[in-house]
């Protein structure tokens, strides 16, 4: 996948994560099992791009279960300065169309 910094800030640092979100009754929950994605970089500047990676294993769990096509990412950062007043975060699905 591709992080953009589509803003005039810096991104001073980042964690990008991806998991499969859970089958329930009544939709999807949060899994707690994350892949970190790989490529993640400090001080990324304004409209520079960042390529990541990540493998998510499903090998040897229920894929009944596991929302395989819709993976959650989330990616926790911080503008400018390593603060927690410049922190931010923000994700969802990458459901595949």
């Amino acid at each position: 996948m591709e992080l953009v910094n589509k803003s005039d800030l810096t991104i001073k640092q980042n964690n990008v994560f991806l998991s499969y979100p859970l089958k329930i009754k009544n939709g999807y929950s949060d899994n707690k099992f994350k892949v970190l994605a790989e490529g993640n970089k400090l001080n990324i500047k304004p409209k520079q791009k960042v390529k990541l990676t990540a493998f998510l294993p499903y090998k040897g769990t229920n894929k009944e279960v596991l929302a395989i096509d819709e993976p959650d990412v989330k990616c926790i950062g911080y503008w400018n300065k390593l603060a927690d007043y410049h922190q931010f975060s923000f994700g969802g699905s990458l459901k595949r169309e």
